[in-house]
């Protein structure tokens, strides 16, 4: 029996129109927010270490910067280290004093670079305060394409090396006594299903990149609130998945030109500006008042959430997104894809007493 979760024709095409009215309608629900996302950091932020996945380009880019004109220790995550020391000379030099900043190399691309990241991680030691799992693609158009893993590009890079990189994590989150986990999702989400005996998508004739990318984001939802779940307050870890907003960034890059350029003129009165869509990821990596309603989980008050929206307020999450029993299974699921013990947060007790210990 085929184990697939999904949304039914008429919740599909609720979702679609609600997926199509945020993008249209959201610089109207967001015209109260200024434009300015510094004045959505929280000053408590200063000194603190924030990972950012993504920061060389959009919605990152202004997130990572933002974090440290703020004061925190910013450490850019990302493919391209040169251009990451690049942007963090640019900020500091543009703002006229120095920045606390490091650049490492992350492939998300490669779940053995995610372990590469962590294995460096664990040499250099220290806290991590913030994790802001930020980076995806999302190649509209294009044909099914796999990772050097074998999996869907969409399913390996924006879901399994997401996750991957946050429970390796875990025991410098756990160490740095009060942290987040902040999971940039998509609102598109809605428009997802999970099938957990094809995650990757093998059928070419049915495969179509806005799907897996729907999944991949629907997926990171489930996983973020059932790691909320299962971690103890006493870890001192809250994990938070958001909808940034529809942002103008590079998306349509593997579509024609053309395309680009028409999507760019067209779309630029409706979409947010990079620095925009960074206002959520900033407010749910630094406010203290998202603690309260992450904190909601562990006692069943809120139970489906949370999930911010780009306007910064707290939503639902669709209806297969609390299917008790598809949480577990992809919970299961997901470990075994990642060839993790079935139970990874057992550890990081053991791992706060050795911090160069890891979990698989």
């Amino acid at each position: 029996m085929a184990r697939i979760y999904g949304p039914t024709w008429l919740e599909f095409l609720v979702a679609l129109s609600r997926v199509a009215g945020d993008a249209i309608a959201q610089r109207w629900f967001t015209r109260h927010l200024s434009s300015e996302a510094s004045t959505f950091v929280h000053p408590s932020i200063r000194g603190k270490t924030c990972i950012v996945t993504g920061p060389t380009s959009g919605i990152g880019l202004e997130t990572a910067k933002e974090l440290a004109l703020a004061g925190a220790h910013v450490v850019l995550a990302c493919r391209n280290v040169q251009r990451g020391q690049e942007l963090a000379a640019k900020w500091a030099q543009e703002s006229g004093r120095a920045l606390s900043t490091e650049v490492r190399c992350l492939n998300l691309s490669s779940l053995e670079g995610v372990r590469t990241f962590v294995s460096g991680w664990k040499a250099r030691g220290g806290p991590v305060h913030v994790l802001i799992n930020n980076a995806g693609i999302f190649n509209m158009g294009a044909p099914r394409r796999e990772t050097v893993d074998g999996l869907e590009e969409h399913w390996g890079i924006n879901y399994l090396a997401s996750v991957l990189l946050t429970l390796l994590l875990l025991p410098y989150l756990a160490q740095a006594g009060s942290s987040r986990v902040v999971m940039v999702s998509s609102m598109m989400q809605e428009l997802g299903s999970i099938d957990l005996d094809d995650p990757n998508l093998t059928q070419p004739e049915s495969y179509w990149s806005v799907k897996a990318y729907s999944n991949s984001k629907l997926a990171q939802v489930i996983f973020t609130n059932a790691l909320q779940r299962k971690l103890s307050e006493s870890s001192g870890i809250n994990c938070i998945a958001l909808h940034p907003g529809e942002a103008l960034t590079d998306v349509a890059r593997s579509l024609p030109r053309f395309i680009q350029r028409l999507q760019k003129h067209l779309l630029s009165s409706i979409l947010l500006t990079p620095s925009q869509g960074a206002r959520c990821t900033l407010f749910v990596a630094t406010n203290e008042e998202v603690i309260k309603v992450a904190g909601a989980i562990r006692s069943q008050q809120y139970r489906s959430g949370p999930y911010y929206f780009s306007n910064l307020e707290p939503n639902d999450v669709p209806r297969i997104a609390r299917d008790e029993m598809l949480v577990e299974e992809l919970w299961a699921s997901t470990l075994k894809q990642l060839d993790l013990p079935a139970d990874p947060l057992s550890k990081i007790k053991f791992l706060l007493a050795s911090p160069h210990q890891g979990l698989g």
